[in-house]
């Protein structure tokens, strides 16, 4: 399956709370072709599923944002501080399961994110180091609430911590991930893949077509 390392597209050098080196960033090229939401859906389902067999590929998760790069935000609200905006961005990415695996991100303590969570039973989210020190300094992240987009939403629980995200050497990017539903077919982006030895080898520009 045609990619690009990831490590060589984003032109980041400084430490990034993940490993990039082994990690094929896969987009795909739809100009050309008619599919509707469902049709999107089952087709990154199926690329997943083949991606993920290939004898030289130890992990595969769907891309849903990309770090650095296509993520968003959210206004979080969190008990005892008045104004979460006031300490900066809090950016989000969207993840599967086998996220954290494909990018070898390192995670600190509690559990990653599981596939009962994507059905929206608990919502829960994994926040970067960087997060945890900016809100609970000094304190345990994990089992804390956050409300994510109003004040009344229900509490988003941390259930686990993981490696600061850098942009800039020294400045780390505050960062949480949260599951993404398995059939949501508004999502689009393609694929993450972790490959046995060196992304960039395999790699063929920046773009899969």
């Amino acid at each position: 399956m045609p990619g690009s390392s990831f490590a060589a597209c984003s032109g980041l050098s400084s430490p990034l709370g993940f490993d990039p080196e082994r990690v094929l960033y896969v987009d795909l090229q739809m100009r050309e072709v008619a599919l509707d939401s469902v049709e999107g859906l089952q087709l990154r389902q199926r690329l997943l599923a083949r991606a993920s067999a290939l004898p030289d590929v130890e992990h595969a998760s769907r891309q849903v944002t990309v770090p650095f790069w296509r993520t968003w935000d959210e206004d979080l609200f969190v008990a005892g501080i008045d104004s979460v905006h006031k300490l900066g961005r809090f950016e989000i990415q969207g993840v599967t399961p086998d996220y954290f695996a494909t990018m070898g991100t390192a995670l600190v303590r509690g559990r990653g994110i599981e596939d009962a969570d994507r059905q929206g039973t608990q919502r829960v989210m994994v926040a970067s180091q960087s997060m945890a020190d900016l809100l609970w300094p000094g304190d345990e992240a994990i089992g804390k609430c956050v409300r994510v987009g109003a004040d009344s939403a229900p509490c988003t629980y941390v259930v686990r911590t993981c490696g600061h995200q850098d942009e800039q050497p020294g400045e780390p990017t505050p960062v949480y991930y949260r599951p993404v539903r398995p059939d949501c077919a508004r999502i689009k982006g393609g694929l993450f893949v972790r490959v046995q030895g060196s992304a960039a080898a395999r790699g063929r520009g920046c773009v899969a077509r």
